[in-house]
């Protein structure tokens, strides 16, 4: 089976990433700045929370992770985050961590705000490369279903699953599909389904085409719903 598919990239990935370099060059552009008024501010923040060794290591780290590259490393987001995973150069968790009394301009939080806005650009570049991912493993598979599917009918190659979609189609696509039910009913007026628990959907559906509507048929399932291997 030979596959010719090429899928278009991206534009939500694209426009993430492009957020991503932009963001953390304005980072890299400012980090000096960032950390010395990180350290200028830090008498007025709390000692629990922003504790002095730990940002220590944090600002080295970042320091280490500055260009060449212009694309942040993946591990940067655990220096943007404290121990329980919460992003930490917030505006608003510098707000709620300053010390009582403690006096820091909207204008200073605002700049070191700049690592946690890092952080969320790295995270919404994180779910569009899962989301893009995600969709081409569906867009793949489909491809490779299609193709599939193409090259039964040149070959006039089938399977068992293929004679009962074939089978479903007739019954509720086919331009015959009423008179076929009909035809099947009457010929075979009761049906009994032993080990009704491992009917699938695609079964099922074809039995209660055939007999879910018709008075004049029986239609009997028997089967243990505690071995059942399907869900629906």
């Amino acid at each position: 089976l030979l596959l010719n598919w090429r899928r278009p990239p991206s534009d939500s990935l694209t426009q993430a990433q492009q957020n991503l370099r932009q963001q953390w060059q304005a980072v890299c552009d400012s980090l000096d700045e960032i950390e010395q008024t990180f350290w200028r501010i830090h008498p007025s923040l709390s000692g629990t929370s922003f504790r002095l060794s730990t940002y220590q290591n944090k600002f080295a780290g970042l320091r280490e992770a500055l260009p060449p590259a212009d694309y942040p490393p993946s591990h940067l987001q655990n220096l943007l985050r404290d121990s329980k995973g919460n992003s930490v150069f917030t505006f608003a968790n510098l707000s709620e961590k300053t010390k009582k009394g403690g006096n820091i301009s909207d204008e200073d939080k605002q700049l070191i705000s700049r690592l946690g806005d890092l952080l969320q650009t790295l995270e919404e570049a994180e779910s569009a490369e899962q989301s893009a991912l995600t969709a081409l493993h569906l867009d793949l598979l489909q491809a490779v279903r299609e193709a599939m599917q193409q090259h039964k009918k040149t070959s006039r190659e089938r399977n068992f699953d293929d004679l009962l979609t074939d089978v479903y189609h007739a019954l509720t696509e086919g331009a015959h599909a009423e008179a076929l039910a009909a035809l099947i009913a009457d010929n075979w007026q009761v049906a009994l389904i032993d080990e009704f628990q491992d009917t699938d959907p695609l079964q099922y559906q074809i039995f209660s085409t055939l007999y879910g509507q018709n008075p004049e048929c029986g239609f009997y399932m028997i089967g243990d719903p505690k071995q059942a291997i399907y869900a629906f």
